[in-house]
């Protein structure tokens, strides 16, 4: 019988394809009272990724009747493997390689996935989200009106992080809606309207990649000013978004309960550290046991360091022009990001291997470590339904 951790080992590399089913099968739903049957999500596993977090395929197909298609993307043949396997025991998975020897960039990895689009709607959301519940009936009542509809803003994020004031000079991925009431949408987890996509793409010239202003036509940058959203750069998707709405397409962020995502997962896979220390403020504030004190000195080390090093991404000079309050929240939004991941890389392997589970991380925004603290618990109990129902491989 297969154990839990021989689920995350490649099945194909052992001979077994075409004779284990995957035990997500006992999930398979013969109804759904949604209309999003016809949907298909494309999720991007990086390097170092599918192992830990190709269960969570299972919780999107209990939860949901769309289909998935799971993309390797510089991925090893151990975990092309498992992801190629995974899809054949699933009426409603499919499996494409990007590319065996590199890592396209993700914006790269959109812009190709979409050249192959042929779906009314193209859709996409991040590896490290996990279903608890069902989650698209919100979504089928947003795309009755709506182009756009994202979600899934990540689970460390305050709402400092998910705000974007005129003043502030970048636009982040975790950026949803502005002091303006413009919705930005996320590239978490997004359904875009494919016949108004691919007219943006088309006319304008523009792709998923990150973009800089100096490097957008004037016409376009025009445009973006009329609509208050002239920036340093922006993230994945963001400058489509900008000229979306521009041109009036109708975005609607909306906030799914039973939908988590990790965030920033997969650009810190491997890394083994439970911490990361930006210097002597940080160590002392750890030291403060929990609470408001440690909170304050974090809130302090965010605001130093913040002021001393360069932001990435974008010159010194421009990191100059950034007002105080953004300079903080980008140092603050980056150390939240970089914990929250290495607390879930270590935690999501001592499920599988002999290693201890990792003590939570804190990340100074009570809420935050909350949600973790609850998400582990679910991810706890996912595992402990894959391997009880391990029979189903015998």
């Amino acid at each position: 019988m297969l154990t839990l951790c021989s689920y995350v080992t490649p099945l194909l590399a052992r001979g077994l394809r075409g004779k284990a089913k995957w035990c997500i099968n006992i999930w398979r739903l013969t109804s759904y009272p949604m209309k999003t049957a016809d949907l298909q999500f494309n999720i991007i596993f990086s390097p170092e990724t599918a192992k830990h977090l190709s269960p969570f395929i299972a919780s999107l197909l209990k939860w949901s009747d769309c289909r998935y298609q799971l993309i390797a993307n510089g991925c090893s043949k151990e975990d092309r493997d498992l992801l190629e396997n995974i899809a054949g025991d699933d009426p409603r998975l499919g499996f494409t390689v990007l590319s065996e020897t590199e890592t396209l960039e993700h914006g790269k990895a959109l812009n190709w996935l979409f050249e192959r689009n042929s779906s009314p709607w193209f859709c996409f959301m991040d590896s490290d989200i996990i279903a608890t519940g069902p989650f698209l009936d919100k979504v089928a009542e947003r795309l009755e009106h709506c182009d756009v509809v994202s979600s899934c803003a990540p689970i460390w994020a305050a709402p400092e992080d998910t705000y974007l004031p005129t003043s502030f000079r970048r636009v982040q991925g975790s950026h949803i809606v502005t002091d303006q009431g413009v919705c930005v949408a996320s590239s978490y987890f997004v359904v875009f309207k494919s016949d108004q996509l691919a007219n943006i793409l088309q006319t304008t010239g523009v792709d998923f990649r990150i973009q800089r202003w100096e490097n957008i036509a004037p016409e376009l940058q025009q445009k973006i000013k009329d609509v208050h959203l002239d920036k340093f750069d922006y993230d994945t998707a963001k400058l489509i978004a900008s000229l979306m709405i521009e041109q009036g397409a109708q975005f609607e962020y909306v906030w799914l309960d039973n939908l988590i995502h990790i965030g920033g997962y997969s650009a810190n896979a491997g890394d083994g550290l439970p911490f990361v220390f930006r210097g002597g403020v940080d160590r002392l504030a750890l030291r403060l046991g929990i609470g408001p004190l440690r909170q304050l000195f974090l809130y302090l080390a965010d605001i130093w360091y913040g002021l001393r090093a360069p932001a990435r991404g974008i010159t010194v000079e421009q990191h100059r022009l950034l007002p105080f309050a953004e300079k903080r929240i980008l140092e603050s939004r980056h150390r939240k990001r970089l914990n929250t991941a290495r607390y879930f890389n270590i935690f999501l392997r001592s499920l599988v291997e002999d290693i201890p589970a990792p003590p939570l991380p804190a990340l100074g925004h009570a809420p935050a470590e909350q949600r973790i603290a609850d998400v582990s618990e679910h991810i706890r109990e996912l595992y402990r339904e894959l391997d009880s129902n391990q029979h189903t491989f015998d």
